[in-house]
Order: C-alpha cells, then sequence, then structure tokens
C-alpha cells in the first residue's frame, strides 16, 4: 500500500471498530510486522501464498462465531 503498512490500517480500523476481526496479510513476512500486528490487535497473521484458503477459512469461522456470540442472550447478560 503506497504512504501506509497495514499495520498503519490495522490501528485506525481498531480504534474505529475495536470488536472486530482483523486479518493481517503478507507477501512479504517478517517477523517484525507479525509482532506489531499482533501488538496492535491482529486476529490472524497470514502469508499469501501459504495455505491461504485454509486461513481464510479459519478467519470466517470466527467471524461468524464471534457474530454468535454478540446476539447471544447469554453473552449480552455477561455471564461466562
Amino acid at each position: 500500500m503506497p504512504g501506509a503498512s497495514g499495520v498503519d490500517l490495522l490501528k485506525f480500523a481498531k480504534e474505529i471498530s475495536p470488536g472486530s476481526f482483523f486479518l493481517l496479510m503478507t507477501a512479504l513476512p517478517a517477523l517484525d510486522t507479525a509482532n506489531r500486528g499482533a501488538q496492535f490487535g491482529a486476529d490472524r497473521y497470514v502469508i499469501k501464498g501459504d495455505s491461504l484458503v485454509d486461513h481464510c477459512g479459519l478467519a470466517g469461522m470466527k467471524c461468524r462465531r464471534t457474530e454468535m456470540e454478540e446476539r447471544s442472550p447469554i453473552s449480552a447478560a455477561g455471564a461466562p
């Protein structure tokens, strides 16, 4: 992304929607990027071409689970 990084976008997006699920995807994997992504709230870190379909499937399941939990009357009541 010209002028910004995915981690920069992640930080901005987390401010707007802190409860959302975020998948940080990169073509150029680096330990520093993975660490910064985790530090700023990435739920998953995916390397393009590394079983991408599996990672996206897991991300989709996590999104659905989060949505179901938010709609559950039990979680709304604060029960464990």
